[in-house]
């Protein structure tokens, strides 16, 4: 540090620098005439300049953290200048709150320079954080002290009243359903690719889950990170879940490259496209063949239509309830098909007080219990014909008035068809196929049945029944009532149809 001593003479004076290291020195100096004092920083700047002989800054001088999720890291840091003449050393750092933790926690920094301290924030629990790092250095101001704060948070999930599909965007200790949604008032149900959805006990990271709540909620559930952010999908329909970030469908990438088919749906009382995927929501997105989708911000994006680009030239129809719930049909020409025919319904009827048949042009299916039935393409092709397919749902299972045996349909079929008949009363029943000459084909149904609709499928592929040639073929359905004292056959009737292999 430079020192100034002024000597004063008989009408003369001098000034002399010294430059002094902190530590005890001895000066020896001459001068051209006889001193007659000597003044010691005749300027006072020691003084003045006290405030400049610290050689410790920090920038900045507080650092708040904000948002951290309870069992994650955010790094931040600050820099420590030497604003000296002499090097700093800085002997140890040290932190009084356990969720903040510094590196390094030494150094040695050359006058003008400086060295980057990393504070990680860790919350192990919700709430407010605030803690101090202290820094011991060999400065005249050490210990000097830098304040920290910041905030432990859970995810936060928002579901609706019903039904939402919903994922685990991170790892858990715990991935029971009962555990990750203890409001939820259903089973877990997980899509597989087959023709049912799969109850699931336990959650996993990647994948969408339907689940029901009783009103509208905000779930927070304290997990760790995610150990990937890529999930494999199967061909056809998929039903993903998403990350903790927030991904944008364009920068998701895909391998193999260019399997994805359609754009990404999610549920919120009506489907709809999105432009991105968030956390703990779940996804549909259909891909031609097996393989995995990466989420993440990537410089080469996938190529995806957005719903504008793909839906905006259509007619669409919008259904809308009185809650304000909706859902859209789009319809018109040039609309691509990516079904593979022939299509199969199924049903399955649980709830007894409910009657539902299907109408296909002029063909009905009943549906009763469980069921299946399978659609051509013929039979839908629009550049043929037109075949409208109406789900009808009445408020009660009214029972058929008469006895009827309807007409199969498909007709022709291969290699299935399904027949109708009603029965206004419980009834011994039989229903068998016949060729031409007369001989029993196969027996249907041979059993004593309950009043109702019912539905049986005929089908050339089991059994004797795969020996069949085209060609003409008969059934007849046959039904008793028994009583006590006779067993009276109360109807009888016949019909064609025609198996064309």
């Amino acid at each position: 540090m430079p020192i100034d001593i002024k000597v004063f003479g008989s009408g003369w004076d001098t000034t002399v620098v010294i430059l002094n290291n902190q530590q005890s020195q001895t000066f020896e100096f001459e001068v051209s005439h006889q001193p007659t004092s000597i003044q010691f920083d005749p300027g006072n700047w020691i003084l003045k300049t006290k405030d400049s002989l610290k050689t410790f800054t920090i920038s900045p001088t507080s650092r708040n953290f904000n948002n951290v999720y309870v069992n994650f890291t955010k790094i931040d840091s600050v820099t420590v200048y030497n604003t000296g003449l002499t090097i700093l050393e800085i002997t140890s750092v040290s932190s009084d709150h356990a969720d903040f933790t510094i590196s390094p926690t030494s150094a040695s920094i050359l006058p003008t320079m400086n060295q980057k301290f990393y504070i990680t924030f860790a919350p192990t629990d919700t709430g407010a954080a605030t803690g101090h790092i202290y820094f011991y250095h060999n400065a005249p101001t050490s210990p000097d002290q830098l304040t920290v704060t910041g905030k432990g948070v859970t995810p936060v999930v928002d579901v609706s009243t019903g039904w939402n599909i919903v994922s685990l965007p991170y790892s858990v200790s715990d991935p029971r359903k009962s555990e990750i949604f203890p409001t939820a008032i259903s089973d877990a149900f997980r899509y597989d690719g087959g023709p049912n959805y799969v109850i699931s006990d336990s959650m996993t990271g990647g994948r969408g889950y339907w689940l029901k709540f009783s009103s509208n909620q905000s779930l927070g559930i304290i997990g760790y990170p995610p150990t990937t952010d890529t999930i494999d999908v199967v061909e056809g329909w998929n039903l993903i879940g998403s990350t903790l970030n927030t991904v944008s469908v364009g920068s998701i990438q895909s391998i193999p490259e260019d399997i994805i088919l359609s754009n990404y749906f999610n549920y919120n009382r009506s489907y709809s496209t999105v432009d991105s995927l968030r956390a703990g929501q779940g996804y549909w997105v259909k891909v031609g063949q097996a393989g995995k989708l990466i989420l993440g911000n990537f410089s080469a994006a996938l190529k995806l239509l957005s719903s504008h680009d793909e839906l905006q030239y259509f007619n669409k129809l919008i259904v809308r309830d009185s809650k304000g719930n909706s859902q859209v049909l789009y319809f018109g020409k040039g609309i691509d098909s990516t079904a593979d025919y022939p299509l199969t319904l199924e049903w399955e009827m649980k709830q007894s007080d409910i009657g539902a048949m299907i109408m296909m042009g002029n063909q009905k299916v009943v549906l009763n219990g469980r069921g299946t039935i399978q659609i051509p393409y013929s039979s839908i092709d629009i550049d043929r014909q037109v075949t409208q397919i109406i789900l009808h749902i009445g408020g009660s299972s009214e029972l058929p008035k008469v006895f009827a045996l309807e007409q199969n349909h498909p007709n022709p079929f291969n290699p299935s068809t399904v027949i109708n008949y009603s029965l206004p009363l419980d009834s011994w029943v039989t229903l068998k196929v016949f060729d031409v000459l007369g001989r029993e084909i196969s027996t249907l149904v041979n059993e004593h049945q309950s009043a109702g609709y019912h539905t049986v499928t005929f089908s050339t592929s089991i059994g004797d029944a795969n020996k069949l040639s085209s060609g003409l073929y008969f059934y007849r359905l046959q039904t008793w009532i028994s009583s006590s004292s006779s067993t009276e056959n109360r109807f009888t009737e016949i019909k064609k149809m025609l198996l064309l292999q």
